[in-house]
């Protein structure tokens, strides 16, 4: 999980980027921009692949957790 830990205005860019595969096993980005607020948080599979893109003015701070438990079946 990600928790947003900077102001929305205190930075530009910085979009969270996850991949899906839609039918015919096409892959479909998704911008997830409703988690740029402070204190946004979004929970997904860490095998998501996932990444952020690029901060291009200001700074950007977030915490990122994993969490363990039993494997999948």
């Amino acid at each position: 999980m990600s928790l947003c830990l900077s102001h929305e205005d205190s930075y530009e860019g910085g979009d969270l980027l996850l991949s899906t595969l839609e039918s015919g096993n096409k892959k479909k980005i998704h911008k997830i921009k409703e988690i740029k607020g402070k204190g946004s948080l979004i929970i997904f599979p860490s095998y998501t692949t996932h990444k952020v893109e690029p901060v291009t003015k200001g700074t950007r701070h977030s915490l990122v957790i994993w969490y363990l438990g039993s494997p999948y079946r």
